[in-house]
């Protein structure tokens, strides 16, 4: 499975996520990860330099001037898999999941699916940006259902307080796609003016299929904690970007255990961190 991430200004959230993936992704050696980056000063570089070093196992990715569309097709291009998902930084795995699940061989084998939905279950009936109550639609019995084809833009979309992030057949927080169709799409987008814009541009154009599906629990989560982009409009928690890539340069870690099996319904949750020692931290030094 490929994997793209954006980062901007949250190294240690980011280092959050890649933990979590080592931790609950079945066979995490398989997957083709490349890290989408960019921050505003020195030290939040330097965040971004400790990422590498601690996993160097993930491909880097400053992100440039010029043309973010072009950017992106390399790194779309750059391993090829059978399934490919886009993932943000304010993620983390709360459920093991792997390309042998049913899942996955469902949406291999069935084009009247356009995705998986890492993030959502039978459960949410909550959206979080909304700050609404949004039923689900209503689901078969395989987990699928039919996505708002006739919706013309991504404003559109979330103003359907019925279905919220149902509405979402396209986006970054981890809907996993073919590899192969996500690759000829891409290619059909405009330009892209910033990564923010991406999922509207998306909503505009949808892949084939009609049908998304998901797991009967959630495996990844959204924890809005804090702002790092101006284009953002959604709510989040009020944590300092600032403290938290000082406490990581310091040697601290953000927890996620605490996290697991979450019995979720919301696919976005504000929540306090939960800051531990880097145990590993010796060990990469070879102190122990």
């Amino acid at each position: 499975m490929r994997i793209l991430i954006f980062s901007k200004n949250r190294a240690a959230q980011l280092d959050m996520l890649l933990r979590s993936i080592k931790a609950q992704v079945t066979r995490s050696e398989a997957l083709s990860i490349s890290v989408v980056y960019h921050y505003d000063n020195a030290e939040f570089h330097q965040g971004y330099l400790k990422i590498q070093a601690k996993h160097p196992d993930i491909h880097y990715h400053l992100q440039q001037g010029g043309s973010l569309k072009n950017q992106l097709l390399e790194l779309i291009d750059r391993e090829t898999k059978q399934f490919f998902s886009f993932f943000v930084d304010d993620l983390v795995v709360i459920r093991p999941f792997s390309i042998t699940d049913h899942e996955f061989s469902t949406l291999a084998t069935r084009p009247d699916i356009a995705a998986l939905s890492l993030r959502l279950n039978p459960a949410v009936n909550f959206s979080q940006p909304l700050n609404l109550q949004t039923r689900p639609p209503r689901l078969s019995s395989d987990n699928t259902w039919a996505w708002n084809v006739r919706a013309s833009h991504l404003s559109r979309l979330w103003t359907r307080p019925v279905l919220g992030d149902w509405s979402l057949a396209l986006n970054l927080d981890g809907n996993v796609y073919r590899y192969d169709d996500i690759k000829a799409y891409f290619r059909t987008l405009p330009e892209i003016p910033h990564v923010t814009a991406l999922e509207g541009i998306m909503s505009t154009r949808p892949l084939p299929g009609k049908r998304i599906l998901c797991y009967p629990h959630s495996r990844i989560i959204n924890l809005a904690m804090n702002r790092v982009d101006a284009h953002s409009v959604f709510p989040c928690g009020d944590e300092s970007a600032v403290e938290f890539n000082e406490r990581f340069l310091k040697g601290e870690v953000l927890s996620f255990e605490h996290l697991m099996s979450l019995a979720n319904r919301a696919c976005h949750i504000i929540t306090k961190p939960e800051w531990v020692f880097d145990s590993s931290a010796g060990r990469r030094k070879g102190t122990s």
